[in-house]
């Protein structure tokens, strides 16, 4: 027979446990509007696209928002409504590939636009509109953002409020670096997708870019595009303008800029020293 020590423990273990479930349960349940919400902005998007031009400022504009706003929502997932690691890199991984899927003629990033400009492939002119394009969704999706955190929409958007803790966990260097790498690694696929077969890059490119959430994630946030920092990170409190430029701005254009050095300049360089002949690279 139990004695009145055992019961108790037993009886504390069961609480606790009830407790944890419903934490768990009450966590899901806040998660539901926001999960809704990726879809429904996938859909919104996919209307608003229609009989646009690819490659022209109006698709940029519309994929750009896509993008960002339905990286706020996945923001708000795994921030303020802390919900599972699994789930969190999950939905990267799955929207991720939506958006390759879905915005297919969009640059979706101010370094590809810039990397375009600096291989030859657009005109400043080109540049210029696609840069403003991408910075005017940025600001619209965060302009939506505390829209949607001013409505009775989910408890879990009323807990974020208008405000946001910054992305920044490091030093500005290092911050700057891990953003560096992110946008270097992330370039290099581009480079190197040619080489999969076409029905696997998107594949590729979401575990890429799930791997980097994965691993940078907890000290910048790992965003690696200046567009998503300045929706998600320019105004949120415990930082400035000129830190973030430096982190979310500078450090990814410099890492396109050292791909682009060795994919373009580098590599091609030590073919002709080398005399060797170009091998063809198949990424199963």
């Amino acid at each position: 027979m139990a004695g009145p020590g055992l019961r108790g423990r037993r009886a504390s273990i069961h609480t606790q446990a009830v407790a944890g479930t419903r934490r768990q349960t009450r966590a899901m349940e806040e998660a539901l509007v926001p999960l809704l919400l990726l879809p429904g902005t996938l859909g919104l998007c996919a209307l608003a696209r229609r009989g646009l031009r690819p490659g022209g400022p109006a698709l940029e504009l519309v994929c750009c928002f896509q993008l960002c706003a339905c990286t706020q929502e996945l923001w708000l997932l795994g921030v303020v409504g802390r919900v599972p690691a699994a789930l969190s890199l999950s939905l990267t991984y799955l929207m991720t590939l939506a958006h390759t899927w879905t915005c297919a003629g969009a640059l979706l990033n101010p370094t590809g636009a810039l990397q375009q400009l600096v291989v030859g492939r657009a005109s400043v002119r080109a540049t210029g509109r696609a840069l403003g394009c991408q910075l005017l969704a940025a600001a619209g999706a965060r302009l939506w953002a505390v829209v949607l955190r001013g409505l009775p929409v989910s408890a879990l958007h009323a807990r974020a409020g208008v405000g946001c803790p910054t992305s920044l966990q490091t030093g500005l260097w290092h911050g700057a670096g891990v953003e560096l790498a992110c946008a270097f690694t992330l370039q290099c696929t581009v480079y190197l997708l040619p080489a999969a077969r076409p029905q696997h890059r998107a594949h590729w490119m979401a575990l890429v870019v799930t791997a980097m959430v994965y691993a940078a994630g907890h000290l910048t946030g790992a965003m690696f595009n200046p567009a998503v920092a300045l929706s998600l990170n320019f105004f949120c409190k415990g930082t400035n303008i000129s830190d973030n430029m430096f982190v979310y701005w500078l450090g990814p254009i410099a890492g396109m800029i050292l791909a682009v050095a060795l994919f373009d300049h580098i590599f091609p360089t030590l073919k002709r020293l080398t005399g060797g002949e170009t091998g063809t690279l198949k990424i199963d």
